[in-house]
């Protein structure tokens, strides 16, 4: 079967369940898969995607109207000579659909249509609901091949009508947990019979089972990027209230983004300068190393006021595979991953409850916390294991 991802950037960093998931999939020979992006990540690449042996083909710049009349004068042509009333319906339907990028949004599609017709690609899956996603809604109206969805987060920030539209032309829909599928069915519930689970699916050959917590350090690890809704301000309080404690340990925050100026003056701010180091961006390699020398993962996520947040961070689930203590909120899917067998939870936006947590945790009996530390690797290998997850995907495929 030929199938095409469709995915905003490839590869990227953050999304190396994309990457496993892709993996995973070309073991099967069933499936011949096409890969088809909007971006690349230039910054750093995961050494595992060199592993990937499936083509992957970047869509064209068509921002600039002009330049794409100058080197593509046969998209237009050669569709509107060949499917005219098709053509001229979709320009306007763009039109209407989308208040920005609406031409290139209109000549993408066309350029896609074209490259899966090529490639005669008989399924498109789609990941995130980002501007991918608003190709693809016209394109689902352009072409008769079968579309599905893999909704990860931020659904309550899509604008109704065209999330509506893209999931109810959707062959099926994916999403990461009951929490997730919860919002969708209260935003769109025509969609009950296609919509279906599956988690996050995590290497267990990658992440092996390596339990080394207590170190005399006392050594925090956070995996994120530095963005609101990871919690990492509340972190920084957090770590001023066991600063303020006299309460010894070393945190180390691993990741980059829009915040790093702002946590790097609350570090100062808050006198952390010797306590906090953020480590920037690093390949799932060097992880190990950072992983080897931590007790415990702390991931404080926070929700907006329309409880938009993310869905799941991967870096949680890796962690507990990983054998690591892990401490995190009661935030979306979170509390589906993380029970009070598997890890500690707090209430979000609570720096003070954090800090008691972070300190209980690397206070507890050993014993407690080999309990906690071996039913969160169970849980991984039962619920969020790529093969397994991935066996889920295939059945959907056929």
């Amino acid at each position: 079967m030929r199938i095409a991802y469709f995915l905003q950037t490839f590869p990227c960093l953050t999304e190396t369940f994309v990457l496993n998931e892709l993996l995973e999939l070309e073991k099967d020979k069933r499936f011949e898969i096409t890969i088809f992006s909007l971006f690349s990540d230039n910054k750093i690449i995961q050494p595992k995607s060199k592993c990937l042996k499936s083509p992957v083909t970047y869509i064209p710049d068509f921002s600039s109207i002009r330049q794409t009349f100058i080197d593509y004068p046969e998209l237009i042509i050669k569709n509107l000579l060949t499917k005219p009333i098709s053509t001229i319906k979709l320009f306007f339907l763009s039109l209407k659909l989308f208040k920005e990028k609406r031409l290139r949004t209109f000549y993408s599609a066309l350029w896609l249509s074209d490259g899966l017709k090529k490639r005669k690609i008989e399924h498109l899956h789609v990941h995130f609901l980002f501007y991918n996603s608003d190709i693809s809604l016209l394109l689902n109206m352009f072409t008769k091949i079968p579309i599905s969805y893999t909704v990860h987060a931020h659904m309550t920030k899509h604008p109704l009508d065209t999330l509506r539209l893209k999931l109810g032309l959707a062959k099926f829909i994916i999403t990461i947990g009951n929490y997730n599928k919860k919002i969708l069915l209260e935003l769109c519930p025509f969609i009950k019979n296609k919509i279906h689970i599956i988690n996050y699916g995590i290497d267990l050959n990658e992440f092996k089972y390596n339990p080394h917590f207590m170190n005399a350090g006392r050594n925090i690890l956070a995996v994120g990027r530095l963005v609101w809704h990871k919690g990492f301000e509340d972190l920084l309080m957090a770590a001023k209230i066991l600063g303020d404690a006299k309460f010894k340990f070393i945190m180390t925050i691993i990741g980059d983004g829009v915040l790093k100026g702002r946590l790097l003056k609350l570090r100062k701010k808050y006198g952390l300068e010797n306590k906090v180091f953020l480590a920037g961006s690093v390949t799932h390699d060097d992880f190990n190393k950072y992983y080897k020398s931590a007790d415990l993962f702390v991931l404080p996520c926070i929700s907006d006021e329309k409880n938009d947040s993310d869905g799941l961070p991967v870096s949680l689930l890796e962690a507990m595979a990983y054998g690591l203590p892990v401490i995190s909120t009661e935030v979306a899917n979170i509390p589906e991953a993380i029970s009070s067998n598997e890890g500690i939870l707090v209430p979000e936006k609570n720096p003070a409850a954090l800090a008691e947590a972070i300190m209980k945790s690397l206070s507890e009996n050993k014993e407690i916390i080999n309990n906690r530390i071996q039913n969160a690797r169970k849980k991984i290998e039962k619920e969020y294991n790529i093969v397994n997850e991935t066996q889920k995907l295939k059945k959907l495929l056929n």
